[in-house]
């Protein structure tokens, strides 16, 4: 048989044809099956799962090695980030300075719009959390000032 590999170098040698690389690729194959296998058995037995259902599962089992992060995850934090700025400029409603007040209405909006389009574009589609945080926007722009001058 005619090669064109160097002289010395078998094809188990090469990249994708080592041992260990048929190994991995039987190792693939066998969870591929059995995760099938299992999630054909939950469909049979709970008919109501649906695919994002099944997605999230998978997701959430991930997270410590894979770098994923849960939707569950995605949405605390951003629900906390929220509250925070929804306090942040609850707290300047009081401030002395009315020009202070209008400002940091200003940003905490910003910040808010900026959240939401991480959410929108970024993440993934969540209109819970697109109307939460249009909630939180609109419930900064309607604060009034309530400085020793009001």
């Amino acid at each position: 048989m005619i090669s064109n590999l160097p002289p010395g170098v078998t094809e188990s040698m090469l990249p994708g044809n080592r041992p260990e690389n048929l190994k991995h690729e039987k190792a693939i194959s066998e969870l591929i099956e059995e995760l099938g296998n299992t999630i054909a058995h939950y469909r049979t037995q709970y008919p109501l799962l649906r695919d994002d259902d099944i997605q999230d599962v998978l997701l959430d089992l991930l997270p410590s090695r894979s770098g994923v992060i849960p939707k569950w995850q995605i949405e605390a934090t951003v629900q906390k980030h929220i509250e925070n700025e929804l306090a942040w400029a609850e707290e300047r409603v009081f401030s002395p300075d009315k020009t202070f007040f209008a400002a940091a209405q200003t940003t905490t909006r910003s910040r808010l719009l900026g959240v939401k389009m991480f959410v929108q574009r970024l993440v993934y589609h969540s209109g819970n959390m697109e109307n939460l945080l249009e909630e939180a926007y609109e419930k900064v722009g309607n604060m009034t000032w309530q400085g020793p001058a009001a």
